[in-house]
């Protein structure tokens, strides 16, 4: 079958955002499919027109947006103190789509609307792309189409607003499966009027070690070290305090930072090939991002999950659940890290899980898109 697939993809630094696309591909692709990616350029965010409604929202939620005010002027005085628009890193993220998928043109959103891509099945997944644009809700695929959501996301963001969640509610009444990422997503769903949502795993565990081992590129670094990867959403955990984790064993530390990640701290830029040999290759990984935490568990690795903090606390959900799954609680670090990356982890347990979600996955597909024997 033509599955069209829309989802993020247009990032030049969020490694978990591309894998994420690639694995959805490769495993539809090991399916017998013929899957697409449907390349989309999302418009600027228009200006609310009911401006009442929008101020009373602010309001409501002061504390909330006051922190997320104060972590945006942060943001930007640390962008504009510690990097360098000359010398932009090219992580080579288009050439890594270009060479791994097929994909449409990039589409804006009036061509998309009045002339999509052909496919038997449009599939939307995964990541955060519930809450926002509704061609993410597959609004764009004509009328009787087959719609299939796998593994999206709201994010953590619950939709008040009675409009939107009317509207939602009509988006999601055209789907004829809905799988979400996050159990808080299946409850949402099942408020807004879809009681057979379930939930899924992320498409990056739907692949094995030697899959990404086909990507994977070995690093020319021989000492031992950590590899530190943060995004740019708030954490509790100082940056010095790592560094001294990682002196404190006797282990280098390599820095990748993406997503608005800036500090003074030396740093590297891998593409993604390089990205999944730094994790194959390292001694152990410290991360604030929920790929980071599943791209170490698929190498078995030592790991430390830091927890976001402030307003970004709604999307810790992802790695809590995952970790919960897997008796794994103790990885994730509120504020202080511990002393050492022990004890040592067993992954027996996570290999199971990830086998057990791949073969039930494989079981989804085979009933929602059979393939045509003769």
């Amino acid at each position: 079958m033509k599955i069209g697939v829309i989802t993020f993809s247009q990032s030049q630094d969020n490694y978990g955002q591309i894998l994420q696309c690639y694995a959805m591909q490769c495993f539809l692709q090991q399916l017998g499919h013929e899957p697409f990616l449907i390349r989309y350029a999302e418009p600027a965010p228009p200006v609310p027109r009911f401006w009442l409604r929008k101020l009373l929202t602010y309001l409501l939620h002061i504390r909330l947006y006051l922190r997320w005010w104060l972590h945006q002027r942060r943001s930007a005085r640390d962008e504009r103190r510690y990097s360098h628009p000359e010398q932009t890193p090219n992580r080579r993220f288009t050439e890594f789509l270009q060479q791994h998928l097929r994909m449409t043109p990039l589409y804006t959103r009036e061509e998309l609307l009045s002339s999509p891509p052909a496919a038997d099945v449009y599939l939307c997944g995964s990541d955060q792309i519930w809450g926002g644009d509704d061609l993410y809700y597959l609004s764009f695929a004509p009328r009787g189409a087959r719609r299939i959501a796998y593994a999206p996301s709201f994010g953590g963001v619950r939709i008040t607003d009675p409009v939107q969640r009317r509207q939602v509610a009509a988006y999601l009444r055209a789907f004829e499966y809905i799988g979400m990422r996050e159990h808080s997503g299946v409850e949402q769903c099942r408020e807004l009027g879809r009681p057979d949502a379930e939930q899924v795993c992320d498409p990056t565990l739907l692949l094995s070690r030697e899959d990404y081992d086909r990507l994977a590129v070995a690093p020319s670094e021989r000492e031992p070290y950590l590899l530190l990867y943060l995004l740019g959403s708030s954490i509790d955990c100082e940056l010095d305090d790592i560094r001294r984790f990682a002196a404190g064993l006797g282990k280098k530390l390599i820095y990748v930072a993406s997503q608005g990640r800036y500090d003074d701290a030396p740093k590297c830029y891998p593409s993604i090939g390089e990205w999944l040999g730094l994790i194959r290759h390292a001694d152990g990984v410290i991360t604030n991002s929920f790929h980071g935490v599943v791209f170490s568990l698929i190498y078995h690795k030592p790991f430390l999950a830091l927890a976001l903090s402030r307003h970004f606390r709604r999307m810790n959900g992802r790695v809590e659940e995952l970790l919960s799954a897997l008796h794994m609680n103790d990885r994730i670090c509120r504020s202080h890290l511990p002393l050492s990356l022990e004890p040592p982890l067993d992954f027996s347990a996570f290999d199971r899980y990830r086998r057990a979600h791949r073969d039930k996955t494989v079981q989804l597909f085979r009933r929602l898109c059979p393939l045509n024997t003769p």
